[in-house]
């Protein structure tokens, strides 16, 4: 999700950190929300709950629903047989882009490939 305007909403210089009151636990009905800035992803294993959160939340904020999160802060989130990965391809290819790195093409490595590589065993100087 994005929220709107965020930056019209004060600004906090302390980390929060938040429980559900006790008397508002309701055990396999847990909601994650991990907010930063103006982005927000909301997890649950409940999809159900996940679109009631996200109702409440329009309800009361400015907010736009992005849909399924599949990138978040730069990260990539994509699913595997195992679960989910996390990946930072996606942020990394933008500062290459940035600094124009993206245009360069693979080269060989100039080491012969035959070479096999020893532990150094040597002790250090320092």
């Amino acid at each position: 999700m994005d929220v709107k305007i965020a930056f019209l909403n004060g600004e906090l210089e302390e980390d929060i950190y938040m429980e559900q009151p006790e008397s508002f636990v309701v055990p396999g009905h847990e909601v994650i929300i991990c907010l930063y800035v103006d982005d927000m992803l909301i997890e649950s294993k409940s999809m159900t709950d996940i679109n009631a959160t996200k109702r409440m939340l329009v309800s009361k904020f400015n907010m736009k629903d992005l849909g399924v999160a599949d990138l978040i802060l730069g990260i990539r989130i994509h699913k595997t047989p195992q679960g989910l990965g996390l990946s930072q391809s996606h942020y990394i290819e933008k500062v290459l882009d940035m600094f124009k790195y993206l245009d360069f093409k693979i080269a060989k490595a100039p080491i012969d490939v035959s070479y096999a590589l020893q532990k150094n065993e040597a002790e250090s100087d320092s």
